[in-house]
């Protein structure tokens, strides 16, 4: 798996590319400990991921709790495997722009 770390429209991005599986998920927190600034939005951009098990979809959901602890807005980007992966877990958006305008536009819960 490759994670590159960015920003769009003002919010940091944790995007990563490949097979989220294993090991791999604690590659996935690391990168979104590093980049998680408490009171600000966070996407997690997994779009590019091609598949994810139960370690993967377990390091997105700790993801989640980590940035919901530092008050920090939340929000996946993700289709096909991960979306129906995370239904009924998260709200996985369609793309980077739609869950980068969801945590730019929505205050912390």
């Amino acid at each position: 798996m490759q994670i590159e770390i960015t920003s769009a429209s003002g919010v940091p991005v944790v995007c990563a590319h490949g097979r989220l599986v294993g090991a791999e998920a604690a590659a996935l927190l690391r990168a979104v400990a590093l980049t998680l600034t408490p009171g600000q939005p966070l996407v997690l951009d997994l779009t590019g991921i091609e598949v994810i098990d139960g370690d993967g979809i377990r390091a997105v959901e700790l993801a989640a709790r980590q940035a919901h602890a530092e008050s920090a807005r939340f929000a996946v980007a993700g289709s096909g495997e991960v979306a129906s992966a995370l239904t009924g877990r998260l709200a996985a958006y369609p793309d980077r722009a739609a869950a980068c305008a969801e945590v730019a536009a929505s205050p912390y819960f």
